[in-house]
């Protein structure tokens, strides 16, 4: 480990200054190195790592993130599964400030009867409210 104000032991060494390194280096030249002639592991690899499809733990693109079921587009980025089936449903793009519902409450049953789309967040809050009061109205009143 190098602290402030020492000097490295092999600081401005090289093959030329040191003998010992110039003897070392003549040693494991050719055939005297043990990984001489041997075919480096990663020969022919595009990379060390297999990405997308190539991958043998490739599950088709989709995985649940924050509790939704996402799927990997064109670009690599990954989009709520309900947000593509709703545009499928009605037949364009949503907006960004749309937002989808999932009328049960489980976030990953993308049945298109089981999703509704909102404007925005604050149709979508209002909604939520609205419901969260009913269901505090009935259990007052005993369900009456």
């Amino acid at each position: 480990m190098a602290y402030k104000g020492n000097i490295p032991w092999n600081k401005g060494l090289t093959k030329e200054t040191s003998e010992g390194l110039r003897q070392t280096s003549e040693k494991m030249k050719g055939e005297n190195n043990s990984q001489y002639g041997k075919r480096p592991w990663n020969k022919g690899l595009e990379c060390s790592y297999q990405l997308g499809e190539k991958n043998p733990a490739w599950k088709g693109g989709k995985h649940i993130s924050r509790g939704y079921m996402t799927i990997r587009n064109k670009q690599g980025k990954y989009i709520r599964e309900s947000r593509i089936l709703i545009e499928k449903h009605i037949g364009r793009k949503l907006d960004s400030r749309e937002v989808t519902h999932h009328l049960d409450g489980d976030k990953t049953n993308n049945n298109i009867e089981n999703l509704h789309l909102f404007l925005n967040q604050s149709k979508h809050m209002k909604y939520h409210f609205h419901l969260r009061s009913l269901v505090n109205k009935m259990l007052s009143h005993g369900g009456d």
